[in-house]
């Protein structure tokens, strides 16, 4: 049996998997999230109780606050086992581009139907990927290929500063825009250790020079241009 948690903002998104595989014995649903933050904390409470940690998790890649990219990007670097399907009702370039870039193992276009999901599940689970049109049931097209190759080249160098793992994290949560407390809680530091670590990565990356009213926004570009927030960088690619 696998366990399985959904990340998405949307109540009846969450009602249909409920439907899906309430009568299922081979994958049975943990945990519903509405928010990025509500996940990150159902884990470190994971983590303090030792209980395990689920075998699979479903992110919609479009939530307001934080992405589903950085979060699959965040459970990619420091939770490597656990499998990821990124759902979207966007039928964009970019969102396909950011799934395949932050390593999750399949990508589904919303609406879309039972056999599906579960189809798209076993393959998961099988350890196959899963990027198939649900309009075609054919693979998506060559930006899988060409964003799978350019994966591999950035894949090597995910940490180019040698930043520690608490450095890392901060950098992520701060491009998903969570608070002061929120971070601190996560981190397991005080309000003002975050705001230190925040002042220590501006030095660290170089942007102190920026006036102050840019700060925020030039660290938030700085992680993602650099892989440290998370893998996709859409505009690089297409200029590559």
């Amino acid at each position: 049996m696998y366990r399985f948690v959904m990340v998405d903002d949307h109540y009846r998104t969450h009602w249909r998997f409920r439907d899906f595989f309430i009568e299922r014995t081979d994958f049975v649903m943990e945990k519903a999230c509405y928010s990025v933050y509500e996940f990150l904390v159902y884990i470190k409470d994971l983590e303090i109780a030792k209980k395990p940690l689920p075998d699979l998790l479903v992110i919609d890649i479009n939530m307001p606050g934080a992405d589903g990219a950085s979060l699959a990007h965040y459970m990619k670097i420091f939770y490597p086992n656990i499998k990821i399907l990124i759902l979207t009702v966007h039928d964009t370039e970019e969102n396909l581009f950011n799934a395949t870039l932050c390593l999750a193992e399949g990508f589904i276009m919303k609406p879309f139907f039972e056999d599906l999901i579960i189809d798209a599940f076993q393959r998961i689970m099988n350890g196959e990927e899963f990027y198939l049109d649900p309009r075609t049931s054919l693979p998506y097209p060559t930006i899988i290929e060409d964003s799978l190759a350019y994966r591999e080249v950035k894949i090597r160098n995910v940490n180019p500063y040698n930043y520690t793992e608490l450095e890392r994290k901060y950098l992520i949560f701060h491009v998903m825009g969570l608070t002061v407390p929120r971070m601190a809680y996560l981190l397991d530091i005080t309000e003002d250790e975050v705001r230190n670590l925040h002042e220590l990565m501006v030095k660290k990356t170089g942007i102190q020079n920026v006036p102050k009213i840019k700060e925020d926004s030039n660290l938030r570009y700085f992680s993602i241009k650099h892989n440290l927030a998370r893998m996709a960088d859409y505009r690089a690619f297409l200029a590559s």
